[in-house]
């Protein structure tokens, strides 16, 4: 049972108590003066709401006990109107739908005939605002409001961008075209005649590409003007590609790296990427004679960087990635592994320090790779006895090994204070089975 005291508005506000994680309601009792109660509500986490009132965001905590949640200050939901225009024809759009949510909750409603829409919205919350309405671009935005607001809103009918994929001097169907820009990335099959369409695009600078097999066209970029609407791009010519191919080997070992992600990069930033198989072979399709830099990412080696020409003729390029440093070593107490402990390194080398966690495999061994050279700290995580902790340096990526032994015992407990036992100021400890130790 939780009560309570709304000012502002009395009985007349609605009051509901609402669980943040199931969104169920419990509504409460209000009396003429302006005290309520909530009656049977299950334990969790629950804020207020009511309705055409809005009341300051505050989380509450059900527990197990009758509680008091306070005074609470029902401020009138403010009005959000305006009207929804389409801004290729400057005309009212009727019939659309806005939708206005927060914090899972959300309102919605139409545009009339003239376009016109009226949303009551609980002031001071950020909403996020929502227009849909069939073949326009929908829009979204997020909006505060401490009183009544007029907005309006346009929405853009959307860009139709369409061309033709060309091999030689012929049309070629099933060829993919991706187009990127404004934060969109699609992708289209161009028909048999080799014909392929976008629409519904929103933005104006989009760039396309076409693929095929080997083939592959050059980037092209389209740029839409304000008033545009519709454009038709230059044919996407396609030619054979030049093939960067190689094995990823780690140094010295030369075992061959899985998963690792090759990519070219060309001198206007675009990225083609490739992921070499279980022996470490990749394979990337590039333009021929296209300079640019074919670059590795694998977790615990160092980024091979390598600046190239791609040619007209396929091009092996094998990568030996030499590893980053790494820490390994056995953790006991005196003669006895600790398995399952925590060991902790820090790296105290600035500006780029941090923090790694591994636990002790049942034997007492750990190890953590991927380091670059610096200075750490490695320690047992909450041991406090000597030789616990430890500093190390790595350099030129070598492997450390930082064994930690200790020998002893720590007793911890939570520190109390018992008001019927004389002290005369002496500290104790309370263990879990209860005895006291000073």
């Amino acid at each position: 049972n939780l009560t309570g005291v709304s000012i502002g508005a009395a009985r007349d506000i609605g009051l509901n108590l609402v669980n943040v994680d199931t969104g169920e309601s419990y509504p409460a009792v209000i009396a003429l003066n302006g005290t309520f109660a909530f009656h049977g509500v299950p334990r969790g986490y629950y804020r207020l709401k009511s309705e055409g009132f809005g009341i300051a965001p505050t989380r509450i905590v059900v527990g197990s006990t009758m509680a008091t949640i306070g005074t609470v200050n029902a401020i009138p939901f403010q009005q959000l109107s305006g009207t929804v225009i389409d801004g290729s024809t400057g005309k009212a759009v009727a019939n659309a739908q806005i939708t206005a949510e927060e914090g899972g909750q959300f309102v919605t409603t139409k545009t009339d005939s003239r376009g016109r829409y009226s949303l009551m919205l609980e002031p001071s919350l950020a909403h996020n605002i929502t227009i849909s309405k069939e073949g326009l671009v929908e829009y979204s935005s997020q909006l505060t409001i401490t009183a009544p607001t007029n907005q309006d809103f346009t929405l853009d009918k959307g860009r139709t961008l369409s061309g033709i994929v060309l091999n030689g001097l012929n049309g070629l169907g099933g060829a993919t075209i991706t187009l990127t820009g404004n934060g969109l990335v699609l992708q289209t099959e161009s028909l048999s005649d080799g014909s392929y369409s976008f629409s519904g695009l929103s933005g104006q600078s989009f760039e396309i590409q076409a693929e095929s097999g080997i083939l592959l066209s050059p980037f092209q970029s389209v740029k839409f003007t304000d008033a545009q609407y519709s454009s038709t791009a230059n044919p996407l010519d396609l030619v054979a590609t030049v093939n960067l191919t190689g094995t990823v080997t780690a140094m010295n070992s030369g075992t061959p790296l899985q998963a690792t992600l090759v990519g070219f990069r060309d001198i206007d930033g675009r990225v083609r990427t490739a992921i070499t198989n279980a022996q470490g072979q990749y394979s990337l399709r590039v333009m021929p004679n296209q300079a640019g830099s074919l670059f590795t990412e694998s977790p615990g080696f160092l980024q091979f960087r390598a600046t190239i020409n791609s040619g007209t003729n396929n091009l092996d390029t094998p990568i030996a990635l030499q590893a980053l440093g790494s820490v390994s070593g056995f953790v006991s107490n005196g003669d006895k592994p600790a398995a399952g402990t925590t060991i902790r390194i820090t790296s105290t080398t600035e500006p780029d320090s941090f923090v790694l966690d591994v636990k002790t495999t049942s034997s007492g061994s750990y190890s953590i790779g991927g380091l670059p050279n610096g200075s750490y700290i490695v320690e047992w995580l909450g041991n406090t006895l000597s030789g616990a902790r430890q500093s190390i340096t790595i350099s030129n990526n070598q492997a450390i090994t930082a064994d930690i032994r200790v020998s002893g015992c720590q007793i911890a407990g939570a520190v109390q204070e018992i008001s019927n036992i004389p002290s005369a100021g002496y500290p104790f400890i309370v263990l879990s089975g209860g005895q006291v130790v000073y």
